[in-house]
């Protein structure tokens, strides 16, 4: 997830990078919700990559592997429950 002054976000879930989770995440709901519906034997893969400085912002209050550890399980929920809602 990018922002506009970095190419990474240090923390998704804090409500300072709302409008940026906002954005990424209606763009994957939109993506999977049409593969779901259009591709539903195709399975939906996804790899929540947050990369060590200088792609993770240096003093963070989380460190890269957290912030990526919490992402995969937050995202693949998400995913899921879209990805239904087409059923």
């Amino acid at each position: 997830m990018g922002l506009t002054q970095g190419s990474q976000c240090p923390d998704p879930t804090n409500e300072v990078f709302a409008a940026e989770r906002a954005f990424f995440e209606g763009f994957w709901k939109r993506a999977i919700q049409y593969a779901a519906r259009n591709r539903p034997d195709v399975p939906i893969t996804f790899v929540p990559e947050y990369g060590p400085y200088p792609y993770h912002p240096f003093g963070s209050a989380r460190d890269y592997s957290e912030v990526c550890d919490t992402e995969g399980a937050r995202l693949q929920s998400l995913f899921e429950e879209w990805a239904k809602a087409v059923a």
